[in-house]
């Protein structure tokens, strides 16, 4: 990240302390920055979904345009719809074959599918004897384990949160990247929007005193983002290894972290809001089934 100052330059950690238990130091050029407030606490879900089997390697979900729950079962071509109050699967479709697939997103009527090496399904007509499967390839691969797929409705375009590699050159090393994906032109930007820096989030994590994560710090990066999601101007970024969230602002300031409950969230892998502001999160099964955790506005 750069930081951009108008008349003194300040060591990061200064300035992540002088803004306190907010963490929230500035990426922008003006240096000011839209107030930000969590209103979500992930150690106490409303209630906890436990998936049937089917499901148990769940690795995304969306909201689609009817409140329903859009889920991916990893390398089955299938979408799934489960109704949350149902508590229960109501359809699913087959959309391809087998292969790695990490994020699904509902635009309007079309759902985007994510596989790990940045190729992109655009389903159209889903379940309908016109269904049709665009795959839009571009310059990411298996190396760079693309897990989250999120949709930015201001600038209508898709968010790939990437597990692995940043990209290429030292300028990318230990750091974690989310690109741009253009839905008007259908092409991918070559440089990402934002990169997380292990030195940022090691700060952050200090100067809020969040114990809970400071032992897995200094070493590497502990952050391996499997999820993404867009809200009110804000990236909520969640990772399966590190089990942590992270929200930044759109030019890549931290103005939130939080670990996420191992307990009844082993393994997180997918994020979405639905339409009451609810957070939703899944994940994979570990001892027991995978699971949805629904967390609603303190």
């Amino acid at each position: 990240m750069c930081f951009k100052l108008t008349r003194q330059i300040l060591p990061l950690s200064m300035i992540l302390l002088l803004f306190g238990a907010c963490g929230q130091y500035s990426n922008t050029s003006e240096n000011q920055l839209v107030s930000f407030n969590f209103p979500y606490n992930l150690q106490e879900p409303d209630i906890i979904y436990e998936l049937p089997p089917v499901l148990d390697e769940i690795s995304a979900l969306s909201i689609s345009n009817n409140n329903e729950v859009i889920c991916l079962q990893d390398e089955d071509a299938v979408i799934f719809i489960y109704d949350l109050e149902a508590n229960m699967i109501t359809n699913r479709f087959l959309f391809g074959e087998s292969n790695d697939f990490e994020g699904v997103e509902v635009v309007d009527e079309t759902i985007y599918v994510l596989e790990s090496n940045g190729r992109i399904n655009e389903i159209n007509n889903l379940g309908q004897e016109n269904q049709e499967v665009i795959v839009h390839k571009n310059f990411l691969s298996s190396k760079n384990n693309a897990e989250g797929l999120g949709y930015d409705a201001e600038t209508n375009s898709l968010l790939i949160a990437c597990k692995g590699k940043a990209g290429d050159g030292k300028r990318m090393e230990e750091k974690k990247a989310i690109y741009r994906f253009d839905l008007r032109t259908k092409t991918l930007e070559v440089e990402p929007i934002i990169l997380f820096r292990k030195e940022d989030l090691y700060n952050y994590i200090e100067a809020n005193n969040l114990n809970e994560l400071s032992f897995k710090l200094k070493k590497k990066m502990p952050f391996n983002p499997s999820g993404i999601a867009v809200k009110d101007g804000f990236y909520y970024t969640i990772a399966s290894i590190g089990n942590m969230l992270i929200v930044t602002d759109k030019v890549g300031n931290i103005r939130y972290v939080s670990p996420i409950g191992k307990g009844f969230l082993p393994k997180p892998e997918g994020i979405a809001f639905d339409k009451d502001n609810r957070l939703i999160i899944a994940s994979e099964a570990k001892n027991g089934n995978g699971r949805i955790a629904v967390f609603s506005q303190q």
